[in-house]
């Protein structure tokens, strides 16, 4: 197993109610929030209103010593359970997964484990992507 500096990242985007809505259905704390037209520290406000969810192991974790299956295991276990509730959501609104691989030597092999794909299907998000940046 490959392991990299890694994020997982979930993007709740597109959708009209204010993101505090998206945190009540979920019952799981964002890590960030956007609203549309508010400026708030940014020096444009966005355009949309957003939600967005990071992994976070353990702080004890080595840093370049975390892997895909992982992050998705934390992440997963906060998620545990909601996918009917993502599958509700993306009926208003995009949601994304994004893998992010960071500070690579080299382009590495990233292996998506078959519990977040199985968990991308059944909660029904619009996409998957990873992002590798070197």
């Amino acid at each position: 197993m490959s392991e990299y500096l890694v994020e997982i990242v979930i993007d709740i985007v597109d959708f009209a109610w204010d993101p505090d809505e998206i945190t009540s259905l979920l019952g799981v704390a964002p890590t960030t929030v956007s609203r549309k037209g508010v400026k708030g520290n940014k020096p444009r406000a966005p355009v949309h209103n957003a939600w967005r969810i990071y992994s976070a192991p353990p702080l004890n974790w080595p840093e370049v010593l975390i892997s895909v299956e992982a992050h998705w295991k934390e992440l997963g276990n906060r998620l545990s359970g909601k996918e009917e509730i993502f599958r509700y959501i993306s009926e208003y609104a995009q949601v994304e997964l994004t893998v992010i691989v960071r500070e690579c030597d080299r382009y590495p092999l990233v292996r998506l484990p078959k519990e977040l794909i199985k968990y991308a299907h059944e909660a029904n998000f619009s996409r998957v992507d990873v992002d590798i940046y070197q």
